[in-house]
């Protein structure tokens, strides 16, 4: 049932920063970013990619609706996606 009110879940800043390396995004971001920092770049990365209509909320569910037992490594395969259709 739908309430109008978006729902969610925080993911943690390991996860996030374990798909961020996974994804490749951490060799775009300076040597001394901490951990939080990288997880925030990977929210980012997704909100852009959401908000310039590059990936579909059907293709983010998609991603992290895998099959994975590991959360990071279905947000890393979300991220290579939003990579992709950021720099074809």
């Amino acid at each position: 049932e739908s309430s109008g009110v978006p729902k969610g879940t925080k993911v943690k800043d390991t996860i996030l920063a374990e798909a961020a390396a996974k994804a490749g995004l951490r060799k775009h971001l300076p040597r001394r970013v901490g951990r939080g920092d990288v997880a925030n770049s990977l929210e980012a990365l997704l909100g852009h990619a959401w908000l310039k209509k590059l990936i579909s909320m059907d293709e983010i569910v998609s991603c992290l609706k895998a099959s994975s037992l590991n959360p990071a490594e279905d947000f890393a395969r979300l991220a290579e996606l939003a990579l992709s259709k950021i720099r074809p």
